[in-house]
């Protein structure tokens, strides 16, 4: 469990002196050789990976229709004096242009038919480009050929037949650019509801040109009621910049995959988890999953990952582990979370700051074996998962809205005694090692939208991007043993990209264990300069800095001297660097950065991992029993997840422990047969004897 750090429980000696054996004693050998064979296991667990490459969706199979506005008013100036509709055609060219050929791309347009008459006015909307893949052609002559010409501005009638052009499988989106509010029947943002309502699994982004405040108003509600975002661009350089990001996002979605299971009110109807990746909604009230134990003195850890677009909602999400033995399951009191003792594990999800909530919210929640333990977390058969979406001041935000969580079971540790202790002190008591971001000579690589897609960073390599208000980004670095990791996130002056901005942006650079819990320290470390958030200074370069401690197995017990912030850096494996903007009050254009990582210290304090599922070998048996993880394949969801289908296949043989015993059972079974023999031909010439 996370409440107190576990005590070394080294196995035995199982070394036995030989002795002279007759008559029993040669017996009880050949029954001590052949035992190991009725426990025979590999030399090594065999684990395996949820890993990003088994649930990442096929960008091919996803589908993107562009619906541009064509009434009469996109004939007009926008604020940089360019013709609206000339800087729709402009940014429209660049998407097709950047899009990969092989990806399923549409164009729809309305009001473009100049229509007069208030009914056909009103069903003003065209197919101009089928979805799909072969048709860049088609797509840039559309652009060119379609003009301002209408007299009203049918946005609902727009998305309605938008929604019919989409696929029935695959991640769809839908890009409405509009510089007007509909002024036909019906509501628009009730057609996105009733669109969402219906299952389909799309996004409706919108893109307000030129808006006044009751335009952007309605686009804001359709994005919303659509799963989507909202954009509000000016001028024609902020338009094509907004619609090249969305084209960007409708192929890297932000993703939560996994086996769809649905997740029951009651802890006795809950339905059985077995290692793996889940996806569920969030329910009103608690939801409970049961988990089996299928190794002795094992692990368990679940990490829980949710999204949402209203950065404007902080409504309270947690996560508990516990046992049948629980009498109460509570985790939030009088408006504010509480500690319940008798709870394995428990965790808030991060909600955010008061610059913006977070769209992407995780944690991790971790039993493990420990002798001080006063529940029966680690001995119980089966562990309780709680999900509970807090109702607080009115309905949460999040009911109805996806979460995925990835439940991973870690084999026993056999050599606890000689692995490090967990690491001393906060991490203000850590050296901060000197990283310089190389802007010249940094590679553009845009982070992925979730912990499924994240690109991988190589330590010491400096890396670019550009991020929009309110966007999160995820990269993921591997991490050893005894190594620990640095992040380093730095935003030029605003004289370097452009925009004179007016607003201050918050920004965070956070670090995810494996498992996805968040790592966030009170303090910083030593000769650290800047802090993992805070809000931009445009006047001049700004920095963020973030770092865990040494990566130790006894980490996971800090809870118990009051150091939270090293109790997820307990296993190695794959660290998520999770960077987001907040978009509160925010100008919408984008901001550079760069972004260096790396790792330092020596690989060192691996585990080994017990192979033999129940009880501990057999006394007289002198098999090797154990094995050494590496750390890229330790216990984790992205590289060690141990599964009954893995047990299944795992590979046939002996470890050459095993071969020895083998050979000596065959050589005592020998001396059996032999003895046998003798003493029959003995008695037998006794019996002649006296015959």
């Amino acid at each position: 469990m996370t409440h107190g750090a576990p005590r070394p429980t080294p196995h035995p000696p199982m070394a036995r002196k030989l002795r002279t054996f007759t008559g029993m004693g040669l017996t009880a050998l050949l029954m001590a050789a052949l035992a190991p064979l009725a426990h025979a296991t590999p030399a090594a667990p065999t684990l395996t990976s949820t890993t990003a490459d088994a649930v990442e969706t096929n960008p091919e199979d996803n589908e993107l229709l562009m619906v541009m506005d064509a009434s009469g008013s996109m004939s007009e100036s926008d604020d940089s004096g360019t013709v609206r509709i000339e800087a729709a055609r402009d940014a429209l060219h660049s998407v097709v242009d950047d899009l990969d050929d092989n990806l399923n791309v549409g164009l729809r347009v309305f009001s473009a038919g100049g229509e007069t008459t208030n009914d056909a006015a009103c069903q003003d909307s065209n197919l101009a480009v089928e979805i799909g893949s072969d048709n860049r052609g088609d797509l840039r002559d559309a652009i060119d050929s379609y003009d301002a010409v209408g007299e009203k501005t049918p946005i609902a009638y727009a998305l309605e037949e938008a929604a019919a052009d989409l696929g029935a499988e695959g991640n769809r989106t839908i890009v409405l650019v509009s510089d007007g509010q509909e002024n036909c029947e019906p509501d628009p943002c009730e057609v996105a509801q009733t669109i969402a309502d219906q299952g389909i699994d799309l996004a409706i982004h919108t893109v307000g040109y030129n808006v006044d405040d009751d335009a952007r108003q309605d686009l804001e509600c359709i994005a919303q009621a659509g799963n989507g975002e909202y954009f509000d661009a000016n001028d024609a350089d902020t338009l094509n910049n907004t619609l090249q990001r969305l084209s960007q996002r409708a192929f890297q979605p932000f993703q939560l995959a996994g086996e769809i299971v649905e997740g029951s009110q009651e802890i006795a109807d809950a339905p059985l988890l077995e290692p793996g990746q889940y996806v569920d909604t969030w329910q009103e009230g608690p939801q409970y999953y049961r988990i089996p134990r299928t190794l002795e003195n094992s692990s368990f850890h679940v990490g829980v990952s949710a999204i949402h677009n209203d950065t404007t909602s902080f409504d309270p999400l947690t996560v508990a582990l516990g046992t049948e033995d629980a009498e109460s399951w509570e985790t939030y009191r009088n408006g504010s979370y509480s500690t319940n003792r008798q709870l394995c594990s428990q965790v808030n999800l991060y909600e955010g700051t008061n610059d913006a909530a977070l769209r992407v919210r995780s944690g991790q929640v971790t039993v493990f074996p420990d002798d001080e333990d006063e529940t029966s977390c680690d001995t119980s058969d089966e562990i309780i998962l709680q999900l509970d979406a807090i109702e607080r001041d009115g309905p949460n935000a999040y009911v109805g809205q996806p979460v995925e969580f990835v439940v991973t079971e870690e084999p026993d540790v056999t050599n606890l005694s000689e692995l490090p202790e967990l690491a001393e002190g906060s991490i203000r008591d850590y050296q901060w090692e000197p990283l310089e971001a190389n802007a010249e000579q940094a590679e553009e690589l845009l982070g992925g939208n979730s912990f499924n897609n994240a690109p991988e960073l190589e330590p010491g390599t400096t890396y670019s991007a550009d991020m929009y208000p309110g966007e999160a980004m995820v990269y993921r670095v591997p991490v050893e043993w005894g190594q620990h990791l640095q992040a380093q996130l730095e935003v030029p002056p605003r004289e370097q990209f452009g925009p004179d901005l007016t607003g201050d942006r918050g920004f965070r650079l956070q670090i995810y264990s494996p498992h996805r819990g968040l790592i966030q320290h009170s303090t910083t470390g030593q000769g650290q300069e800047d802090d993992y958030y805070g809000l931009t200074q445009y006047s001049e370069s700004q920095t963020w800095q973030n770092m865990t401690h040494p990566i130790r197995w006894a980490n996971r017990g800090a809870p118990l001297v009051g150091h939270t912030d090293m109790e997820f850096a307990s296993t190695a494996g794959d660290y998520y660097i999770l960077v987001s903007q907040g978009d509160r009050d925010a100008d919408p254009a984008a901001v550079p950065f760069q972004l260096v990582v790396d790792t330092y210290g020596q690989t060192e304090g691996e585990p080994q991992y017990s192979t033999v599922s129940g009880s501990q070998p057999p006394e007289g048996n002198d098999q090797d029993n154990t094995s050494t993880a590496p750390a890229a394949t330790a216990p984790t969801p992205e590289a060690a997840e141990r599964t009954p289908e893995a047990a299944a296949t795992e590979p046939a043989g002996f470890t050459t422990t095993q071969t020895v015993f083998l050979a000596l059972g065959v050589a005592g079974l020998l001396l059996l047969l032999v003895g046998a023999f003798i003493l029959y031909r003995v008695l037998k010439a006794r019996n002649n004897a006296r015959s």
